[in-house]
């Protein structure tokens, strides 16, 4: 058996991490999210998030992976722990990088109102980077098109977007 990459290890917990991080930071300056799903309260809801946001980007991860491998895999025989580490690292780098980065540095340059604006600039930049270079590498992974791997990308997406968005604020 082959000893398991550490890159898409590193990438989860770096943006476990940063997730957690900027929470506390949310949590430490009074903020309180909108609209809460789960039965937590409003006030105590970031502080909260810094615990579980690590563990529920690994499962995120997990269910992004394993719904590229399913749709773009075909009948091609990888398994998830190869698709893992090809593609977990596609999800959680841009995540961290144009998204959570962007996020803390609006937030401590111009505070929690500046947020909602200046994510219409980056916003967008995580998810198109996350289908683009999941389309790269699982085209090669699972030797099927540009069209079925970025649609499988994208697919993906927006299901962990959906089981996330329970959670994430």
């Amino acid at each position: 058996m082959s000893r398991p990459r550490r890159e898409p290890v590193v990438a989860i917990v770096a943006l476990g991490a940063a997730y957690a991080a900027f929470s506390f930071l949310l949590h430490r300056a009074g903020v309180s999210p909108r609209a809460v799903w789960l039965p937590i309260d409003p006030a105590r809801y970031y502080l909260a998030q810094t615990f579980f946001v690590a563990p529920l980007f690994l499962i995120l991860t997990a269910l992004y992976v394993y719904l590229v491998r399913l749709l773009a895999g075909g009948g091609r025989r990888v398994s998830f722990r190869a698709s893992f580490e090809r593609l977990a690292s596609a999800y959680a780098w841009p995540i961290l990088l144009l998204f959570v980065v962007p996020d803390v540095s609006v937030f401590l340059a111009a505070g929690h109102a500046a947020l909602a604006k200046a994510m219409r600039f980056y916003g967008p930049l995580a998810p198109i980077a996350i289908v683009v270079l999941t389309t790269l590498r699982a085209r090669s992974l699972f030797g099927c098109g540009a069209a079925r791997a970025a649609a499988a990308s994208f697919v993906a997406l927006i299901a962990q977007g959906v089981v996330g968005a329970v959670a994430l604020r």
